[in-house]
């Protein structure tokens, strides 16, 4: 439906051809099984990799990809993460790739922005953000990707919870569960300020 709507003068044939170059990129190692396939008779994991097709088969100049790679094992992840790469910089495209996996961010994306309740807390390029986070709320994020601990995984979880997006705090909204927090966090929200080349923060800690 997608090549048609953009394409209506094309051929079947065509139709099919860019169809499965699309799926094959998007993990179906035999598309042409799958051609007639109803979505209920997929998997989950087969139904976000057929949304992903959808969205790359016209070779758009611009993909927004919201959690693309959720439900997909970690194999696969790698695969679709490296077909989508290959075509950005084949096709000198652009992606939005909105993602709570930062691993997945640290081999994709060029620049990283961080939205926490809603809110831009910093912003730079992947590896001046995931190497040196400087909002307190990134520097949990990275600390709670799971690590080998004594044989063990032990991820760092971040205290207390997210609050709803209708009782933000008046002031920064992380206060509430920052280790660093201050009166003045409480009364007023920081914006974001260049801190290095291209590396911005909105935290009290850096004004």
């Amino acid at each position: 439906e997608t090549v048609r709507a953009h394409t209506p003068k094309i051929e079947e044939k065509e139709v099919r051809n860019k169809c499965f170059c699309a799926l094959k990129s998007a993990g179906f190692s035999e598309p042409e099984n799958f051609w007639n396939s109803y979505p209920h008779q997929l998997s989950g994991g087969m139904r976000q990799r057929a949304m992903i097709a959808m969205a790359i088969v016209m070779d758009p100049d611009l993909i927004i990809a919201d959690e693309p790679t959720t439900a997909i094992d970690a194999e696969l992840q790698v695969q679709i993460v490296s077909e989508l790469k290959r075509k950005i910089n084949e096709k000198n495209n652009a992606m939005i790739f909105i993602s709570h996996d930062l691993g997945v961010m640290r081999v994709l994306a060029d620049d990283i922005a961080i939205m926490y309740c809603g809110c831009l807390v910093e912003k730079g390029t992947a590896k001046s953000v995931l190497s040196q986070p400087k909002h307190p709320y990134t520097q949990a994020l990275v600390n709670a990707l799971p690590r080998l601990v004594k044989n063990r995984i032990m991820p760092v979880a971040i205290p207390k919870n997210m609050p709803s997006p209708d009782t933000k705090p008046k002031g920064c909204v992380f206060c509430d569960r920052c280790p660093n927090v201050s009166d003045k966090c409480l009364d007023e929200r920081p914006k974001l300020k260049e801190i290095d080349k291209n590396h911005f923060v909105a935290c009290e800690l850096y004004l």
